[in-house]
C-alpha cells in the first residue's frame, strides 16, 4: 500500500458512496415525501440516506488526498504543477467521459423501446443531443448536469479545484488561519448572494458555487497538513472526550442539512457539515482497527460507483417498475449499480489510475 495512503479512509469513502447510492435509489424508486414526516426524516436513520452530506465529505476527503498527493509528488519544482494537473486529468477524465457516454446510451436505448422512467427521475429527456453530450464531455461552458448524469457536477467542481489547489496550498502553508477564515466568509457571502437571487436557478456545478465548495477541499488539506499533530492530540484524550468529539461530529454531519431546504440555506448548512466531516475523518484516522472487506471494496470502486450508479438506477427502475415492490426495486437497482461499477472500475478506472500514478512518478 502507498505509504502516504490511509486505508481506513477508503472504508469511509465506501460508506459515503453507499449513502449516495441509497439516497438516489430512494429518490428514483420511492416518493421522498415520506422524509417530510419528522419522525422519519429527522430520525437517526437519516444518516443512511444522507447523500448530499456524503458529497461534502467526499470533498473534504479529496482535499486530504490532494494535499498528500501534491506534497509527495516526485518531480522538480518547475514541473510539479504540470505533473499534478496531468495526473489529475488522467485520474478524473476517463471515468467522467465514460459515464456521460454510458448514460446517454442507456437513456437512448430506453427511449428507443418506449420505456419511460418513473416520475421521480429528475431526467425527463431521454434523448440527449450530440451537442449536449459533447458540451458535457468538454467540461466547458454552462450546462445543466441534470440533462444526462447528475452526479458529474461534483467531478466538474473537483476538476476546477484541482487547477487552483497548488495555489491554495501555498497560502495554507503560510497563513492557514487566514485562508480558512477567508474561505468561510466567501461561503457565507455565497449564501447571502443566493438568498438575494432566489429567483435565479444556480445549478450545483455553477461557477457561483465553486468558491463555496473550495472551502471543503481546504478543510481536508488542513486536516492532512496537521494530521500527525491531530492524531497525537487525539491519542492523549480519554474515552469520554473522544466520544463527545465524535458525537458532535456525527450530529453536525447528520442533522445540519436537509434535502428540502432552499439552496442558500444549504450553503450555510454545508459549513457545519464540513466541520463534522473533519471530525469523522479524524475518528477514522485514529481508529486503525476498522477493517471491512465490503467497505474497503466499495471504497476502491467508489469513484466508478459514484459516476455510474445513476443511469444504472434509472434503467433498473424502468425495466422492473411494473408491480415490483419498492424494496425489491431498491435492492435490484443497488445490486446492478455495484456490478456495472465494478466492471467500469476494472476496464476504465484502474488503467486511468495507473496512468495517473505513472505521471506523478516520472522516470
Amino acid at each position: 500500500m502507498n505509504a502516504h495512503r490511509y486505508e481506513t479512509l477508503d472504508h469511509l469513502r465506501g460508506l459515503a458512496c453507499l449513502t449516495v447510492l441509497i439516497f438516489h435509489s430512494l429518490l428514483i424508486n420511492n416518493d421522498l415525501s415520506f422524509l417530510k414526516n419528522p419522525f422519519v426524516g429527522w430520525s437517526p436513520l437519516r444518516i443512511v440516506w444522507s447523500g448530499h452530506q456524503a458529497v461534502i465529505l467526499f470533498f473534504v476527503l479529496s482535499g486530504f488526498a490532494l494535499y498528500m498527493m501534491y506534497t509527495y509528488l516526485n518531480s522538480g519544482k518547475n514541473k510539479k504543477y504540470l505533473y499534478f494537473l496531468a495526473s489529475r486529468m488522467a485520474r478524473l477524465y476517463p471515468a467522467y467521459a465514460f459515464s456521460i457516454v454510458f448514460s446517454a446510451a442507456v437513456y437512448l436505448t430506453l427511449d428507443r423501446y418506449e420505456l419511460k422512467p418513473s416520475e421521480n427521475v429528475v431526467i425527463k429527456n431521454l434523448t440527449p443531443s450530440i451537442k449536449e453530450i459533447l458540451l458535457q464531455l468538454t467540461m466547458l461552458g454552462q450546462f445543466n448536469v441534470l440533462d444526462i448524469n447528475p452526479p458529474i457536477w461534483s467531478v466538474i467542481v473537483e476538476t476546477r479545484v484541482s487547477i487552483l489547489f497548488p495555489f491554495i496550498l501555498l497560502i495554507l502553508n503560510k497563513h492557514p488561519k487566514k485562508l480558512l477564515a477567508s474561505l468561510f466568509l466567501t461561503s457565507i457571502a455565497t449564501g447571502f448572494f443566493l438568498l438575494a437571487n432566489k429567483d435565479k436557478n444556480y445549478h450545483l456545478s455553477s461557477w457561483v458555487l465553486t468558491p463555496h465548495y473550495l472551502t471543503f477541499f481546504a478543510l481536508g488539506a488542513t486536516v492532512a497538513r496537521y494530521r500527525n499533530f491531530l492524531i497525537e492530540k487525539s491519542a492523549n484524550l480519554d474515552k469520554k472526550q473522544k466520544s463527545i468529539i465524535i458525537a458532535i461530529s456525527m450530529l453536525l454531519y447528520t442533522y445540519a442539512f436537509d434535502f428540502f431546504w432552499e439552496e442558500w440555506l444549504r450553503v450555510f448548512a454545508d459549513l457545519l457539515l464540513g466541520i463534522g466531516s473533519c471530525g469523522i475523518i479524524l475518528f477514522f484516522l485514529t481508529t486503525p482497527r476498522i477493517h471491512s472487506k465490503v467497505l474497503l471494496f466499495l471504497g476502491k470502486i467508489s469513484f466508478s460507483l459514484y459516476l455510474i450508479h445513476f443511469p444504472c438506477l434509472v434503467a433498473t427502475s424502468t425495466l422492473l417498475s411494473n408491480n415490483t415492490p419498492a424494496y425489491l426495486l431498491n435492492a435490484a437497482s443497488i445490486t446492478a449499480s455495484i456490478i456495472i461499477s465494478t466492471a467500469t472500475w476494472k476496464l476504465i478506472e484502474r488503467p486511468s489510475l495507473s496512468l495517473s500514478r505513472s505521471i506523478r512518478k516520472p522516470a
